[in-house]
């Protein structure tokens, strides 16, 4: 909970910072559009895909805006906590494709005794690392963020990843 109340701190001021044009060499300057998506590890159901949640609001902000597809200003990532993969789908070429840009340890019903969380935890994605990665936004691209969604269970205190 502590590194929640510094993170909230920390980006309190970040959409006061805007520096959404970014120049490719001999292009136009792109306002870069990033969306970011938590999948969380649904510990009453194992076989729970949440990162087709993720996948089909991915596709709907592709089918919203004409051309989409292949204009890579927008960029996806995905936090998938069951896979233990933290994903980006952006144009290589002329089309989206999914690439690896961290891995983490995969998360199963064997490190649970019940719904509590408490078998080797080590190496598993947790917020702090959703968290870094978009700390490291707001000092490279501040003011790209234009979603950050979480799917998954949640309490009073925030979402629940495990």
């Amino acid at each position: 909970m502590r590194e929640r109340n510094r993170f909230e701190h920390e980006i309190a001021d970040l959409e006061f910072e805007r520096s959404d044009t970014h120049t490719l060499p001999g292009k136009v300057p792109l306002k870069m559009k990033r969306y970011l998506f938590v999948a969380s590890f649904d510990h009453e159901d194992a076989t729970h895909n949440l990162s087709g949640y993720c996948i089909n609001r991915i596709k709907r902000i592709l089918r919203k805006t004409r051309g989409a597809d292949t204009d890579p200003s927008f960029s996806f990532t995905l936090f998938d906590v069951k896979q233990g993969r933290i994903k980006s789908f952006d144009v290589s070429g002329k089309k989206r494709v999914w690439s690896d840009l961290s891995t983490f340890t995969p998360v199963t019903r064997a490190n649970y005794t019940g719904r509590v969380f408490d078998k080797s935890p080590a190496g598993v994605m947790s917020i702090t690392d959703v968290y870094d990665f978009i700390r490291n936004i707001g000092r490279t691209d501040p003011g790209t963020v234009q979603e950050l969604n979480f799917f998954g269970h949640g309490w009073h205190g925030g979402p629940i990843l495990v």
